[in-house]
């Protein structure tokens, strides 16, 4: 059953990587990325799903992908960040304390999304 029309663009693949992909289809690994391509068998949207992150005891992360062509360069940033803020719960009043960033920070939290992630894979 389907549920990519209800996903956003960047999703944690809970309950656990297997669950998440049993619909999906391989069409192509990186090693260097430690993620694969995959296509989802019922609608065809094309995802980019991590491999591994549950050695760092974290789920990994997928990404929506619009074409099979750019999926090893895609630009996680914003959609990491987005997820984040989404885990999060959203952003506070507050600027973000990295030097030059005016970016809202997360709530309860010192820094934006992207600052804030950048020290981890999220």
């Amino acid at each position: 059953m389907c549920r990519c029309a209800s996903l956003h663009p960047a999703e944690e693949a809970v309950p656990t990587r297997d669950a998440f992909i049993r619909t999906f289809e391989l069409l192509e690994s990186s090693v260097a990325q430690w993620a694969e391509l995959l296509r989802c068998r019922d609608c065809g949207q094309l995802w980019k799903v991590e491999l591994g992150a549950e050695v760092d005891r974290r789920p990994n992360i997928a990404f929506q992908v619009q074409s099979a062509d750019g999926w090893l360069k895609l630009d996680e940033r914003p959609l990491r960040a987005a997820l984040l803020t989404r885990l999060l719960g959203g952003n506070s009043d507050a600027k973000c304390m990295q030097a030059g960033c005016t970016a809202p920070a997360l709530k309860q939290k010192a820094f934006c999304a992207l600052h804030l992630g950048l020290g981890s894979r999220l």
